[in-house]
């Protein structure tokens, strides 16, 4: 009688402490800050091809290389609708000026071939960072900026040279 005394006693003192540990974890997530824009689900992010969805329908990236690394591809491949997906509308301005086709494909040739001359990516800061491309060390015109914990390129802060 003893043993099923303290087995009893055992499994009420578990489930106070499960009851209270779900209470207090439900007033820790009501007390979090609001988050702003559309929330990203880790299943959100598999259905994207890997990539996180902006609310803007730009690609957002795990880290500076990875979006680099897609911009690369996209610009040598000469895929207009990718590097828009990549760059957004304001960046895909600067690298596709529009007029002509075989100006357009310059320009990609001349960033893939600079990239490949060589490459870096500085950060900024811990939300910011530029692409250095060339002997030179130029700055890729589009930034890249940390938004909700993922990268992106900031078109609307194209970088004057």
């Amino acid at each position: 009688m003893i043993l099923f005394e303290s087995r009893s006693k055992s499994f009420g003192v578990m489930l106070v402490a499960l009851v209270l540990s779900v209470f207090f974890l439900s007033l820790s997530a009501d007390a979090r800050l609001p988050v702003r824009g559309p929330t990203n689900w880790p299943s959100d992010v598999y259905k994207n091809g890997g990539k996180a969805p902006d609310a803007k329908g730009q690609r957002m990236f795990r880290s500076p290389a990875e979006a680099v690394n897609a911009l690369i591809g996209a610009m040598s491949a000469y895929d207009e609708q990718k590097v828009t997906d990549i760059l957004g509308s304001e960046g895909k301005k600067f690298v596709f000026a529009g007029n002509s086709a075989a100006e357009d494909r310059a320009a990609c040739d001349r960033y893939v071939k600079a990239y490949h001359e060589k490459n870096r990516i500085m950060k900024v800061s811990r939300s910011e960072a530029v692409l250095k491309i060339g002997k030179d060390e130029r700055s890729f015109p589009v930034p890249m900026e940390k938004v909700r914990g993922y990268w992106r390129f900031a078109g609307h802060s194209i970088i004057e040279r």
